[in-house]
C-alpha cells in the first residue's frame, strides 16, 4: 500500500469514527446543535471522498 493510499484509509476511518461519535451523542441525549451540525459536515466530506474515490468500503 502506498503512501497516498494509507493517507486516504486513515482519512476514511477518522471522518467514520467522528460520525459515529456525533451520532451515538445524539442518541445518548448528549447531542446539541453542534453535534447535529458536525454530523451533516462529515456526511458532506463523506459523500465527496466517495465521488472522488468510489464507495466506501466497511
Amino acid at each position: 500500500m502506498g503512501l497516498m493510499d494509507k493517507v486516504k484509509a486513515q482519512a476514511e476511518v477518522g471522518l467514520l469514527h467522528d460520525l459515529g461519535a456525533a451520532v451515538y451523542a445524539d442518541h445518548a441525549g448528549r447531542g446539541s446543535d453542534q453535534t447535529t451540525a458536525d454530523a451533516e459536515r462529515i456526511v458532506g466530506e463523506l459523500q465527496a471522498y466517495e465521488a472522488e474515490y468510489g464507495p466506501l468500503v466497511p
